[in-house]
């Protein structure tokens, strides 16, 4: 029975992973592709299309980090070295 606990946690660690990066990419593109209609629109092309880019792109970092710092806040919790 524990070897069918650690494969879920593998399985569960591999899902996680897979979302980040799917997250990570699609996030700062689907920006791009706002920034791009809307430099057509306005015709300022191509400011609007980089900055909604870096803008996903700077957002998904946040995230990423924001996610991290919960996670091993919470993996330290009552541990000896988290004072």
């Amino acid at each position: 029975m524990e070897q069918a606990g650690a494969r879920r946690g593998l399985y569960q660690g591999l899902d996680d992973a897979n979302v980040r990066a799917i997250q990570l990419v699609v996030t700062p593109l689907l920006m791009a592709l706002l920034g791009v209609y809307l430099d057509a629109r306005v015709g300022t092309r191509p400011f609007l299309a980089i900055g909604f880019g870096v803008l996903g792109l700077f957002g998904e970092c946040v995230r990423a980090y924001v996610s991290y710092q919960q996670k091993m806040k919470q993996a330290e919790e009552g541990k000896p070295w988290a004072k």
